[in-house]
């Protein structure tokens, strides 16, 4: 009697320990998932790398898929005005980076139209409070496929679509260094960036124009 209580015990805290393990790494009852450091997760479709500083201490790094507005729902386009551009180029690099396609500054409009993708939460989490990663001085590098481009903008080509992010009553493409992102590559199959600067609450991610 005492061995099979032994054995039982033995698999609870077992069981336990692989049930921590997967909710660390993977959504758990709120939907967040955590982001471990240096370690690339898949999330909503898109692969997310959390890299963490010494500032963050023992806090962690939390993704979250935000829920989209209703208006967002309705359709699949949006005519939108106060897309800030910048004045600047938008560049398509091939991997080795050399500059494959340029959108021209005279194609450059400051009303178009969005294709509504997703909100995403990128954040600290203390003491059940959210807080921004550039409190903390991390980092996250966001991979998303060609694939997920083409479903939300079937008008145009990837190479001729521009990913915008909306800023408080702007809408900012991410090779604006005011987006918050850097470093934005155009690899083959996939479009990636590292996003330094994000609020705690969600940003939208749109094709366009």
């Amino acid at each position: 009697m005492r061995k099979i209580y032994v054995i039982c015990l033995v698999l609870i805290v077992f069981s336990q320990a692989i049930w921590s393990n997967g909710h660390n790494e993977g959504p758990n009852d709120s939907g967040y998932i955590f982001l471990p450091d240096g370690k690339e997760i898949e999330f909503m479709g898109i692969k997310l790398t959390a890299d963490y500083s010494k500032e963050l201490g023992d806090l962690k790094v939390y993704a979250l898929e935000a829920s989209m507005k209703d208006v967002y729902k309705e359709r699949d386009k949006f005519h939108v005005k106060g897309l800030d551009w910048g004045g600047i180029e938008i560049h398509k690099s091939s991997e080795d980076g050399n500059i494959i396609h340029t959108l021209a500054i005279e194609k450059v409009r400051n009303e178009g139209f969005i294709y509504p993708m997703f909100n995403l939460d990128i954040f600290v989490e203390a003491n059940g409070e959210k807080f921004p990663i550039s409190k903390y001085n991390v980092s996250v590098t966001v991979k998303i496929p060609h694939e997920i481009l083409k479903t939300a903008n079937s008008s145009r080509a990837v190479v001729d679509q521009i990913l915008f992010v909306f800023d408080d009553d702007i809408w900012m493409p991410v090779d604006d260094p005011r987006s918050g992102i850097i470093e934005v590559k155009h690899f083959h199959e996939y479009i990636e960036f590292i996003i330094i600067d994000w609020p705690a609450d969600d940003k939208m991610f749109c094709s366009g124009p």
